[in-house]
């Protein structure tokens, strides 16, 4: 008998239980002014010449003495540029010689 009540109980509120659905018009307003959207368009920069296209890490050694790292150029293969960093030189880094 307590199943027929609660049957009878919930059938009878089942219209109730949610909320009337609002009318899309209400969200009008906001769409048409987002506190979203941007403000103004923005304007991309000039693009600058790629200074490092054509540059690559050709060479990374670790020794006791010294760090050094070779930087080559794919558009110039003969003008290497190699860059050492030691306890010697306090901190600087100094530019390798070209051979």
């Amino acid at each position: 008998m307590s199943v027929v009540a609660l049957l009878g109980a919930v059938t009878g509120r089942g219209d109730d239980v949610l909320p009337p659905r609002f009318n899309v018009d209400r969200y009008s307003a906001m769409v048409e002014h987002s506190p979203f959207a941007i403000a103004t368009a923005v304007a991309l920069p000039a693009a600058t010449p790629d200074f490092a296209k054509d540059l690559y890490v050709a060479n990374v050694a670790h020794s006791p003495d010294a760090d050094m790292v070779t930087i080559a150029s794919s558009s110039d293969p003969d003008s290497p540029w190699t860059a050492i960093a030691s306890s010697a030189l306090n901190g600087r880094i100094e530019s390798a010689p070209r051979k």
